[in-house]
């Protein structure tokens, strides 16, 4: 391969030739002069036809340049890399000098210890210098040695390719130099075995990551150029340079979306992810790192309430996006002069607040029956004084419900919350007129909760507060309220620009990390392919098509490719497994005029279930339920024309990280095998994955023990979903 640092070369010598000669002229640099025993070898060579063999007495070597040829290596002024191959026959007997330019009193050297020890040393006559320490080498083995030095301060010992030491000069060690010498030295004892491929690369240090392979190369690589728009990497690269690119941290209110290539061909290894590597082309290239909003919400199904406040300016009132809408109270009132996200509005609260919901109504989130999280946008103008509620359930006969709020402080405040009046989760840093995206979850499975924050802008500082347990009560609390803190007090001052809260998921909010900042609090499921991703993330979707659909839904069939082939079905299944393969099959009829192209994509295209439903405003609603490879095609022929049978099989499926009890809804059945295994027929509900425990019973928490028991449970081995015109449903069950 061609050497990108060619022109840098001061010596590269790959010391081939006859055995026993002595004479020799590297590829480049001056012509050797051979000392005492030193000549060439053609029995031990690392490349090549020999290599230099020194026969370890005193003065045998090879010398090449005049004196202050090489000053730079021992100077400190310029960076180099120093590379060697050598295997010694024996140990020395005395100290052996085997590279050096040392000159008696100043100068660098590579020396081997009678004991096989070995150490880099630039000295000068004072005495002092640097010193990187190696190891012990051992007899018959080659080895590939290497020092560079970054032209700074920094120097480096590499033992094949593992770098040994490292040193940090203070100041220039040494001035003075003799020739290069190469083997030993003008009196001391030299090496008693072979050196071979010799390169002294100047003004460079290397990137010394592996034991190379081939002779050093002889020939300059040709320099393409590599612009990396909105991302680094840019730069000049010989061709097939594997180059680490890096997307930079993407603007307010987007997300990562993919490379895109302008010009050139570089092999990008995925695309998909914003710190991933190419390889360059022989050609000039460009590439752009492009940013989309952040996806659409995976747990949206799980919504309770979700406000974005996105209305008219003044207004006092508003249809929440998800659950009860809120009632405004006092000075509370839509504002569009201030959004954290694009184009929308915010709740302006002077001293007012909104309230969602009845008494009780909110029970679940303090009662620690299920796992949830809440999540709001503040914009806090005022940082001092009371306390100020940013959501909060709380009652005071006898202090039972949720608290979330923000606490005073001379210059700055926190976010904190408590369940019940007990302990208190908390983070700071909450400053007037900044904006924070702050959130409080509680984890059921292990009764405790905690808050996080994360600051809105690009890169934002994330800071998650300690888990604290929830103090156990289970009194009816108050109605939802934003704004206010313990039903008459602290009431909060600024904008609150969104609230969510989801039941029975903990969300991840270290993806405020992943997402630099979301457009809104989204309004849409995430639809995604079960057979795609292995199982994660189902989504109900016949729920989520009902709330939002008339009844006119049908499911359709597409198979990938160009063009892409639709049909309408009646019925399909399918199987999500954890010990076997997953599996997806549906009949199409009618498919005489596209037997060849619905055969010529078997084993080629992936087909799809769809489910379309016409919306009251006449909008068709289209969106993928399952996936699979096209494995199966087979056709049977009818009294009036072809039907198809399709079938497609994926990956086990994978036992989720985090298991989630979910209940099964809608029961139709409950089967009990011979060896006492269950099978529950019920509703559809993609949000049970294999390896989830699934429960038909109440579940039960004790007070005492804290913990929550779940009646008929078991671990969902395998789901069949069987799917028609007319009925829906799906048989859960254990192995």
């Amino acid at each position: 391969m061609a050497d990108i640092y060619f022109d840098n070369v001061e010596l590269l010598a790959h010391l081939d030739g006859a055995d026993g000669a002595t004479t020799y002229t590297p590829t480049v640099g001056g012509a050797f002069t051979f000392y005492g025993g030193a000549e060439l070898d053609t029995a031990v060579k690392k490349f090549g036809t020999a290599s230099l063999l020194c026969d370890g007495a005193s003065s045998s070597r090879a010398t090449t340049g005049a004196a202050g040829d090489f000053k730079y290596i021992h100077d400190g002024t310029e960076a180099f890399t120093i590379e060697f191959f050598l295997e010694m026959s024996a140990l020395p007997t005395a100290n052996a000098y085997v590279f050096n330019t040392y000159d008696g009193s100043d100068g660098a050297y590579f020396i081997i210890y009678t004991g096989g020890y070995c150490e880099f040393f630039i000295a000068d006559s004072s005495g002092s210098g640097l010193q990187l320490y190696g190891s012990v080498l051992t007899t018959g083995t080659n080895y590939y040695i290497a020092i560079t030095y970054d032209g700074s301060s920094n120097y480096k010992f590499y033992i094949n390719a593992s770098q040994v030491d490292s040193w940090t000069a203070g100041s220039n060690p040494s001035v003075n130099a003799a020739p290069l010498q190469i083997g030993g030295s003008q009196s001391l004892q030299s090496l008693n075995g072979n050196i071979d491929e010799v390169r002294i690369t100047r003004g460079v240090e290397r990137s010394i990551t592996t034991i190379p392979t081939e002779p050093f190369s002889d020939v300059a690589a040709v320099l393409y150029d590599l612009i990396v728009n909105s991302g680094s990497g840019s730069g000049s690269y010989a061709e097939s340079t594997v180059v680490a690119i890096s997307a930079d941290a993407a603007p307010f209110a987007k997300t990562f979306d993919q490379w895109a290539i302008d010009s050139g061909l570089p092999v990008i290894v995925d695309d998909s992810l914003p710190s991933t590597s190419l390889t360059t082309p022989a050609s000039n290239s460009e590439i752009t790192a492009t940013y989309t909003d952040p996806p659409d919400d995976t747990d949206f199904l799980s919504v309770e309430l979700l406000c974005n406040y996105d209305g008219v300016d003044g207004d006092t009132s508003y249809t929440s996006e998800v659950g009860d809408d809120p009632v405004f109270v006092g000075a509370a009132e839509i504002d569009t002069d201030w959004s954290a996200f694009t184009g929308g509005g915010s709740l302006l609260l002077a001293g007012g607040y909104t309230t969602f919901g009845a008494d009780a109504d909110w029970n679940w989130m303090h009662q620690g029956l299920e796992s949830w999280t809440i999540e709001a946008v503040i914009h806090p103008t005022v940082t001092n004084g009371d306390i100020k509620g940013i959501w909060d359930t709380y009652s005071t006969t006898p202090d039972t419900g949720v608290q979330f709020y923000q606490t005073p402080g001379a210059s700055s405040s926190t976010v904190a919350m408590k369940i019940n009046d007990g302990l208190v989760s908390s983070v700071t840093g909450i400053f007037a007129n900044g904006t924070y995206l702050v959130a409080g979850m509680y984890d059921h499975t292990t009764n405790q909760f905690r808050v996080t924050k994360r600051i809105a802008t690009t890169n934002g500082s994330y800071t998650a507060g300690s888990w604290r347990t929830r103090t156990n009560k289970t009194a009816d609390s108050q109605q939802g309220r934003v704004g206010l803190y313990r039903a008459s007090n602290g009431r909060f001052t600024g904008n609150i620009e969104a609230i969510r809260i989801t039941r029975g998921v903990i969300r991840d909010t270290d993806y405020w990390n992943d997402y630099p900042w979301p457009s809104t609090f989204s309004i849409n499921a995430y639809l995604e392919a079960p057979f795609i991703f292995n199982t994660a993330n189902f989504i109900a979707f016949n729920n989520f098509t009902d709330s939002v659909a008339g009844k006119n839904s049908t499911y359709a069939l597409v198979i990938s490719g160009t063009p892409e082939l639709q049909f309408p079905i009646s019925s399909w299944q399918a199987t999500a497994q954890l010990d076997n393969q997953q599996y997806l099959q549906c009949v199409v009829p009618a498919v005489d005029d596209y037997v060849a192209d619905i055969t010529a994509r078997h084993g080629v295209s992936t087909f799809s279930i769809y489910r379309q439903s016409i919306l009251d405003d006449g909008y068709i609603h289209s969106a993928k339920l399952v996936e699979a490879p096209l494995d199966s095609a087979s056709f049977a022929q009818g009294q009036i024309n072809y039907s198809c049978t399709i079938s497609g099989n994926n990956p086990a499926a994978t036992a989720p990280d985090v298991i989630q009890p979910r209940p099964l809804f809608d029961v139709r059945s409950v089967e009990t095998s011979s060896t006492g295994k269950l099978r529950v027929r019920c509703a559809i509900d993609w949000l049970v994955k294999p390896g989830d425990l699934v429960y038909t019973g109440e579940p039960y928490f004790d007070q005492e023990t804290t913990l929550t028991t779940y009646p008929n449970s078991f671990t969902a081995s395998y789901i069949n979903y069987y799917a028609n015109q007319n009925d829906s449903y799906m048989d859960v069950g254990e192995r």
